[in-house]
């Protein structure tokens, strides 16, 4: 979230908390995220894109929710 733009910020910090959840990295997640960047899970990416995306597999969420999706995307048009 620190990189992301100022008005994504904004709404996000708008959010009722009642409707957000905050969730602990564990070792398990770092797994996970380093096999789907060494898979290339999602196409071209960071390890924080595949972070992401593990944190919310794992923790099973029923939305994940990012300002920049556009990783994500490629993978999931092919």
């Amino acid at each position: 979230m620190i990189k992301a733009p100022k008005n994504v910020k904004k709404y996000f910090n708008e959010l009722p908390k009642v409707n957000t959840e905050r969730v602990i990295v564990t070792g398990e997640i770092i797994e996970l995220a380093t096999k789907y960047l060494e898979e290339k899970v999602v196409g071209k990416t960071s390890f924080d894109d595949c972070l992401h995306i593990a944190t919310a597999t794992l923790s099973k969420v029923d939305m994940l929710v990012s300002w920049n999706f556009k990783h994500y995307c490629k993978y999931l048009q092919n």
